[in-house]
């Protein structure tokens, strides 16, 4: 249900409106702030509304106008995408890309504080069993290490080049898929994935045998994105580049989209006590986040300009934008969600432990 959509009546007639889980008698106000918590971030289609579109009908069309493109150099294949090793060692964040490690290292810049807070909040104890999925740096890996000292910590990704062995004697690094991997139910009281799943055609079906890898009691954080719908810019550039990209996503079998869908399907799946956090993020404000989303732009337009669906002039003009004082963008919306899997949990003694029996 998105965010701000009226409810039955209240008690006094007027709507309630839905927002962060709760019920309330007054619509949401929609703010941008640090920690703003939205169920569902309100964004209206431009196939749905005109309003809402700086540009002529003609150029608008030439936007959402699918561009013929070799799928063979979007992953191998032609038309069925590759396992996820394959799609990931030749696409544009693969660690053979020049810039990725330095990308990764301005993704842990940017999101590790927001990261570490939502775990902070969780009623952690140290001898937790983690999981990080796409562990990417480790610098996840390494705080739920640490925190977790009697414990252990798990750290898996498509490709462990730049994760370091030694750091912890607590910490495992395994080199997996993780669309084909499995591990034992209920190997895991805390598991954790930034940016991973949307990546994935099978994601609903990993984040179904996630929730029997955790153990009652357990908790689960996905962070994720909302891209938001081509025609959302007021920059035609942007918006020619979102194309361009929203249309390499699908060939690859990603949904940037799919992190609104995250609450639903995590209450479908049996969590309780979900709770969403929702950050837009802002480009142009200088900063790490600028220096991030230059580099994503540089490395996804290149393989973009190489599959003929962004030419490098319309590419050039993007990151043109991002010198220009006066460009300031919404590009996404950051997702994250986490809820608890209902039972006993292990590590609680006599006196505390309880088991959820019905979760509202």
């Amino acid at each position: 249900m998105p965010a701000g959509r009226p409810l039955e009546p209240a008690g006094d007639g007027r709507p309630r409106w839905m927002t962060a889980g709760r019920v309330a008698a007054r619509p949401p106000t929609h703010r941008i702030r640090l920690t703003g918590q939205l169920v569902r971030p309100v964004l209206r289609h431009p196939a749905n509304t005109q309003e809402s579109i700086f540009i002529g009908e003609e150029a608008f069309s030439r936007i959402l106008a699918p561009r013929a493109v070799d799928q063979s150099k979007l992953f191998h294949g032609g038309d069925i995408p590759t396992p996820m090793a394959d799609a990931y060692s030749t696409g544009p964040f693969g660690l053979d890309e020049p810039t990725e490690r330095d990308r990764l290292q301005l993704l842990e810049e940017v999101k590790d504080p927001d990261t570490i807070r939502i775990l902070g909040s969780l009623p952690i104890d140290e001898s937790w069993r983690c999981l990080e999925i796409g562990a990417g740096m480790g610098s996840i890996a390494y705080w739920m290490a640490a925190r977790c000292f009697d414990g252990r910590a798990v750290a898996v990704d498509i490709d462990t080049r730049n994760l370091d062995p030694h750091r912890s004697s607590n910490l495992e690094i395994q080199e997996v898929d993780i669309v084909t991997h499995d591990f034992a139910h209920s190997s895991f009281d805390l598991v954790h994935a930034r940016a991973v799943l949307c990546h994935l055609a099978a994601r609903e079906e990993v984040l179904a045998r996630v929730y029997e890898w955790i153990s009652p009691g357990g908790w689960l954080v996905v962070e994720e994105v909302y891209t938001l719908p081509v025609g959302a810019s007021p920059y035609p550039a942007m918006n020619r580049y979102a194309a361009a990209a929203e249309q390499a996503a699908r060939g690859r079998g990603a949904d940037m989209r799919w992190g609104n869908r995250l609450p639903g399907i995590m209450a479908q799946l049996g969590f309780a006590h979900i709770d969403v956090e929702t950050r837009p993020r802002l480009v142009g404000s200088s900063g790490l986040p600028d220096e991030l989303w230059r580099i994503n732009l540089e490395q996804a337009g290149r393989h973009l300009a190489r599959s003929g669906l962004l030419t490098k002039a319309e590419l050039d003009e993007c990151l043109d934008l991002l010198d220009d004082p006066t460009f300031l963008d919404i590009r996404y919306i950051g997702i994250a969600v986490w809820g608890r899997k209902p039972g006993l949990a292990r590590w609680c003694d006599g006196s505390s432990a309880r088991e959820d029996r019905t979760d509202g």
